[in-house]
Protein backbone atom coordinates (compact mmCIF):
# COMPACT_ATOMS: atom_id res chain seq x y z
CA UNK A 1 0.00 0.00 0.00
CA UNK A 2 1.28 3.25 -0.94
CA UNK A 3 0.73 6.62 0.73
CA UNK A 4 1.20 10.05 -0.27
CA UNK A 5 1.81 12.74 2.35
CA UNK A 6 2.08 16.14 1.79
CA UNK A 7 4.78 18.23 3.13
CA UNK A 8 4.07 22.12 3.72
CA UNK A 9 7.70 22.88 4.20
CA UNK A 10 8.40 20.95 1.01
CA UNK A 11 6.34 23.56 -0.92
CA UNK A 12 3.50 22.55 -3.38
CA UNK A 13 5.45 20.83 -5.79
CA UNK A 14 7.45 18.12 -3.67
CA UNK A 15 5.01 15.41 -2.21
CA UNK A 16 6.61 12.30 -0.29
CA UNK A 17 5.75 8.57 -1.01
CA UNK A 18 5.70 6.68 1.65
CA UNK A 19 5.78 2.89 0.94
CA UNK A 20 4.76 -0.34 3.57
CA UNK A 21 7.88 -1.03 4.63
CA UNK A 22 10.14 1.44 3.37
CA UNK A 23 11.84 4.99 3.66
CA UNK A 24 9.82 8.01 2.26
CA UNK A 25 11.14 8.79 -1.07
CA UNK A 26 10.67 12.41 -2.75
CA UNK A 27 7.82 12.72 -5.47
CA UNK A 28 7.35 15.65 -7.79
CA UNK A 29 4.09 16.18 -8.44
CA UNK A 30 4.17 18.61 -10.88
CA UNK A 31 5.29 16.27 -13.94
CA UNK A 32 4.42 17.68 -17.37
CA UNK A 33 1.13 16.60 -18.82
CA UNK A 34 1.51 14.07 -21.74
CA UNK A 35 -1.93 14.50 -22.76
CA UNK A 36 -5.56 15.42 -21.92
CA UNK A 37 -9.37 14.47 -21.76
CA UNK A 38 -11.85 15.16 -23.81
CA UNK A 39 -13.36 18.20 -21.46
CA UNK A 40 -9.75 19.47 -21.00
CA UNK A 41 -8.91 19.90 -24.47
CA UNK A 42 -12.21 21.36 -24.80
CA UNK A 43 -11.15 23.89 -22.49
CA UNK A 44 -8.30 24.61 -23.43
CA UNK A 45 -9.63 25.18 -26.88
CA UNK A 46 -12.57 27.04 -25.64
CA UNK A 47 -15.17 24.97 -27.03
CA UNK A 48 -17.53 22.17 -25.61
CA UNK A 49 -17.08 18.91 -25.13
CA UNK A 50 -19.39 17.68 -27.82
CA UNK A 51 -17.49 19.81 -30.19
CA UNK A 52 -14.11 17.59 -29.48
CA UNK A 53 -16.45 14.62 -29.50
CA UNK A 54 -17.31 15.61 -33.36
CA UNK A 55 -13.89 16.45 -34.06
CA UNK A 56 -12.70 13.50 -33.10
CA UNK A 57 -15.21 11.59 -35.03
CA UNK A 58 -14.48 13.38 -38.22
CA UNK A 59 -11.08 12.37 -37.32
CA UNK A 60 -10.21 16.59 -37.54
CA UNK A 61 -8.42 15.66 -34.06
CA UNK A 62 -6.69 12.28 -33.16
CA UNK A 63 -7.39 10.76 -29.34
CA UNK A 64 -5.22 7.76 -27.93
CA UNK A 65 -7.31 4.95 -29.59
CA UNK A 66 -6.56 1.87 -26.77
CA UNK A 67 -7.59 3.33 -23.83
CA UNK A 68 -11.75 3.45 -22.88
CA UNK A 69 -11.21 7.57 -21.81
CA UNK A 70 -10.28 9.56 -24.93
CA UNK A 71 -7.15 11.18 -24.31
CA UNK A 72 -5.62 13.63 -26.30
CA UNK A 73 -2.00 14.26 -26.57
CA UNK A 74 -0.66 17.46 -26.56
CA UNK A 75 1.11 17.26 -29.94
CA UNK A 76 -2.12 16.11 -31.62
CA UNK A 77 -3.63 19.51 -30.27
CA UNK A 78 -0.72 21.53 -31.21
CA UNK A 79 -1.12 20.15 -34.50
CA UNK A 80 -4.97 20.86 -34.95
CA UNK A 81 -4.43 24.50 -33.93
CA UNK A 82 -1.71 24.85 -36.22
CA UNK A 83 -3.68 22.97 -38.85
CA UNK A 84 -6.92 25.18 -38.57
CA UNK A 85 -5.22 29.03 -37.80
CA UNK A 86 -5.48 31.04 -40.87
CA UNK A 87 -1.93 31.94 -41.56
Amino acid sequence: MTTLLNKSSDGPALQRLAFKNQTVAPVLSALPRLAYSMRETASMLGVNYQTVYRLNKRGLLKSSGKLRTKLFPVTEIERFLTATSGK
